[in-house]
């Protein structure tokens, strides 16, 4: 028996070896960055974590031109932001609102102190959607007090409507007195042309 002579495994080029390794190096740094952007996805609790920024509610600098409500005091640091007031067949209506940096709770309490210390009794209540509405009458007045989140800020409607008697007439205007009579002829013009004047 005749050996056969071994035959050398053909050897591999530098550049082969170099290409295989920089293969195998690129293979495993984008799995590396594969499972690390799937755990990005996966992983939600780092948005949760970094609170939203709130805006900032900006309130006018002053009122528009009216009247606060004596008996339905303005909520304190609160800005008027429209006013109202005309008649409307047999009632005065008079509205006004408010915008106040407050919480919508510390704002409602408030009114129902003001209600209580000013003898408003309370005819309805009724929490919607996050806004409270409450009707309440005093003698023959009649007040709808709106209080709703507006986000940053609580906004305040009041509209309060008086009854008018019907026998009480709506004022009239003063009478004029009546033109003086027109002044007399001047003296001395008798109207003749025989020089007696």
């Amino acid at each position: 028996m005749t050996r056969r002579p071994r035959r050398e495994a053909p050897r591999a080029s530098p550049w082969s070896a170099l290409s295989g390794v920089v293969a195998a190096v690129l293979i495993v740094a984008a799995a590396w960055l594969g499972v690390l952007v799937a755990d990005r996805l996966l992983d939600r609790s780092t948005a949760v974590d970094q609170p939203t920024p709130t805006p900032t509610a900006v309130l006018p600098d002053v009122d528009v031109d009216g009247e606060d409500l004596r008996d339905l005091a303005r909520y304190p640091g609160a800005v008027r932001t429209a006013y109202a007031r005309e008649r409307q067949g047999s009632k005065a209506v008079t509205a006004v609102d408010y915008v106040a940096t407050a919480e919508l709770d510390d704002v409602r309490a408030f009114y129902r102190r003001v209600f209580r210390e000013e003898g408003w009794e309370l005819v309805e209540l009724d929490f919607s959607g996050g806004e409270w509405v409450f009707l309440v009458e005093k003698g023959r007045r009649a007040a709808y007090v709106e209080i709703e989140d507006g986000g940053t800020y609580t906004i305040v409607q009041i509209e309060v409507e008086r009854s008018i008697d019907a026998a009480t007439p709506r004022p009239t205007p003063t009478p004029r007195p009546p033109p003086p009579p027109p002044p007399p002829p001047p003296p001395g013009d008798d109207d003749d042309d025989d020089g007696d004047d």
